[in-house]
């Protein structure tokens, strides 16, 4: 959806995550109240969609569909053996507590999936799950996809876009999934 002039990502940057916390029934959010970005100055430079792909979100999904009626959420799967392994190597600067232990990383992303398999539940009709691999090898086919379930053409031509070449794992993947198996965690 980056490829399309009609969308804004805001990527992982939040403004601050007060709003995560504590939810005011008498305040209508604002993007603004979020994102470093304006509502208005967003609409004059002809942005219809952003996107946010900060996982701290997930807490906050059920407020932030309250708050943006015409708010929609997509989940991207991937393949957990192959996410847990990029979990593992990646060295964060601080939080993710859960990303040193296998064991750990394993049930962050076990809940990670329950709670998206609730919020689906829940908001029905405005979520949609997609997989990574689907992604990488028919993105023309995603783009259909996410203009049938958003109404709204994205102004992508998806004639001009090649399938990316990619590894469906990462190489330290079956090293991780080794890891796990002798540690006796899956």
């Amino acid at each position: 959806m980056c490829n399309s002039k009609l969308v804004h990502p805001f990527y992982e940057y939040i403004k601050n995550d007060e709003f995560l916390r504590t939810k005011s029934p008498n305040k209508e959010l604002e993007i603004s109240d979020i994102f470093y970005g304006d509502e208005n100055k967003l609409k004059s430079n002809d942005y219809k969609l952003i996107t946010s792909t900060l996982p701290s979100l997930a807490h906050a999904i059920t407020h932030l569909a309250d708050s943006f009626s015409n708010s929609y959420f997509v989940f991207v799967s991937r393949d957990k053996m192959d996410l847990a392994s990029n979990i593992f190597i990646s060295d964060y600067v601080s939080g993710n507590h859960y990303s040193y232990d296998p064991k750990a990383i394993m049930a962050h992303i076990r809940w990670y999936d329950e709670l998206w398999e609730i919020f689906s539940n829940m908001l029905q009709n405005r979520v949609t799950t997609v997989s990574f691999d689907s992604i990488m090898k028919s993105p023309n086919e995603i783009i259909v996809a996410m203009e049938s379930f958003l109404s709204t053409d994205l102004l992508i031509a998806t004639n001009d876009i090649n399938n990316p070449s990619f590894l469906p794992t990462n190489e330290f993947s079956n090293h991780f999934q080794n890891t796990l198996k002798t540690a006796q965690y899956i």
